[in-house]
């Protein structure tokens, strides 16, 4: 089982790292899900969003909508789980198209983040030629 798993660009690193996000039917976020090891005094918390199934032991959050959420603070469309359409398959295999689709919503943000961080980097490069050709000073 995962404890979680996020992506990261090579471009923008952690500041616009990936995962995909659960919202319950209240529209609150799970906190982490955590796992006793029962041989020993610790366990593990986990926040993969195939542990929230609303099963038995650990106690587990059932989640409503999983969507793409990002560092920066960004969140992707909301993918609704049919817990019907489920039929009794654990939720690891039958959700992982919505997963995906959360990564194809992630890549599409960065995108329009490379759009706009390449707008004002032209900005930064005319008002720098604009200071040298009126004889000030690029800074």
């Amino acid at each position: 089982m995962e404890q979680d798993e996020t992506w990261q660009s090579d471009e923008y690193g952690i500041s616009y790292e990936g995962r995909v996000g659960v919202l319950l039917a209240d529209g609150t976020t799970p906190g982490p899900v955590y796992f006793d090891s029962a041989s020993g005094p610790s366990g593990w918390t986990v926040r993969h969003w195939s542990v929230y199934d609303g099963s038995g032991y650990p106690d587990r959050p059932k989640a409503h909508v999983l969507r793409a959420e990002c560092a920066c603070g960004w969140t992707g469309d909301a993918q609704t789980v049919d817990w019907e359409i489920a039929s009794g398959r654990p939720f690891h295999e039958y959700r992982t198209e919505k997963a995906d689709q959360c990564l194809e919503d992630w890549d599409r943000h960065l995108m329009g983040v490379a759009h706009i961080s390449s707008s004002e980097a032209l900005l930064r490069l005319t008002v720098s030629c604009s200071d040298v050709c009126d004889g000030g000073v690029a800074g």
